[in-house]
């Protein structure tokens, strides 16, 4: 078992974490400064704020399988951004993400955790909670939060 921020996290296994899962570990982002509502995302490129906001917009529309397919988008956006492959799944791009020292393992596993749920969101007949959605939303928002200073020496 990893730990996020001192506090234990589930190993990744691929498949989708459990509702309780997510909210502890964007709990424990939340409790660290990640996952705020007033998130500034100016610095980042247009396409990833497009995703930011659509994600958003579906977490307020109370959307959540749209939701979680938005956040998995936007991670993937991330990892490309920072020099993951295109041409490949989320999964490799975070990888890359990883093992380049791009974000800590803890993110890594919770970055995990929100491709999983963007893959149960897109595939039938698994539905997403609002609970999770929001948790994987948060979990999102930390990503950014931790990439923000390494888009300045990009730009």
């Amino acid at each position: 078992m990893g730990e996020l921020i001192g506090e234990p996290i589930p190993e990744s296994t691929g498949k989708p974490a459990g509702e309780k899962e997510l909210t502890k570990t964007a709990e424990a982002l939340d409790r660290q400064g990640g996952g705020t509502d007033d998130l500034d995302i100016s610095s980042f490129p247009a396409n990833i704020q497009s995703d930011y906001r659509e994600a958003k917009t579906c977490i307020d529309a109370e959307a959540p399988n749209a939701a979680a397919m938005m956040c998995r988008r936007l991670v993937s956006r991330l990892a490309i951004f920072n020099g993951a492959k295109d041409d490949t799944t989320t999964g490799p791009q975070l990888d890359y993400l990883r093992d380049n020292h791009i974000i800590e393992d803890d993110l890594y596993k919770a970055a995990r955790m929100v491709k999983a749920l963007g893959d149960e969101g897109a595939h039938p007949p698994d539905e997403v909670t609002m609970e999770e959605a929001r948790a994987a939303f948060k979990i999102t928002q930390a990503i950014l939060e931790a990439m923000k200073s390494r888009v300045s020496h990009k730009r």
